[in-house]
């Protein structure tokens, strides 16, 4: 705590309060990291009991509006610090494949089924499925060789069940029931998804790979 207190203490500019960023990439909690969440708790409650003030990001913004923009450089955590990790050669037909997913989930979004519940629930599946089959990880795992062949098998998974919840969102019927309620069981991380999600998003992306 003395190092954050130092770290701020007098560098105040222009009479705006200091700053300290602290991130952390939040998937090392627990299983590369088991006792980070507690280390956390602890240090949240010693600076409550007199140390700086915690805000986030959106709270020191609104009490402090920034003044001036800058241009960040693009890159990631990943070798390289560019987007190979995730782009490059062996993963490419992933990200094909993620383009023309995302033209029929816009497709899908431009004439959507009304009045009729099941295929309304096939829609929101669909969605559910693209932001599953989006995850870096399946790419980045290919591309570490950890578990590359369950990457690839997830990955396609995850295509199949979108293109097929789209099937029953365009046609669906009573009898295709059982098989939604399989795919609802299985992948449901996202209870609340919906195409709107992706109003703004997919057209670019879709755009985007028909370019590639």
């Amino acid at each position: 705590m003395e190092v954050v207190r130092d770290e701020l203490s007098g560098t105040s500019v222009d009479g705006r309060d200091p700053l300290l960023a602290v991130t952390f990439d939040s998937e090392l909690f627990g299983h590369w990291w088991f006792e980070g969440v507690d280390w956390l708790g602890l240090v949240l409650r010693e600076m409550a009991e007199g140390g700086p003030r915690v805000a986030t990001a959106a709270e020191y913004l609104d009490r402090d509006p920034p003044r001036q923009r800058i241009a960040l450089q693009e890159g990631s955590w990943g070798k390289g610090n560019d987007h190979s990790t995730w782009l490059n050669d062996g993963t490419r037909w992933m990200w094909d494949e993620l383009g023309r997913l995302a033209r029929e989930i816009e497709d899908l979004r431009a004439s959507p089924p009304r009045d009729n519940a099941l295929r309304e629930r096939a829609v929101h599946q669909a969605a559910r499925e693209l932001l599953l089959a989006q995850s870096s990880d399946w790419p980045f795992l290919v591309t570490t060789g950890q578990a590359a062949d369950y990457a690839i098998e997830r990955f396609r998974v995850h295509a199949q069940r979108l293109r097929r919840a789209i099937a029953i969102a365009r046609g669906g019927e009573e009898t295709d029931d059982v098989e939604l309620r399989s795919m609802e069981r299985a992948d449901n991380p996202f209870p609340d998804a919906s195409l709107l999600d992706f109003e703004s998003a997919v057209p670019q992306v879709a755009q985007g790979s028909r370019g590639a």
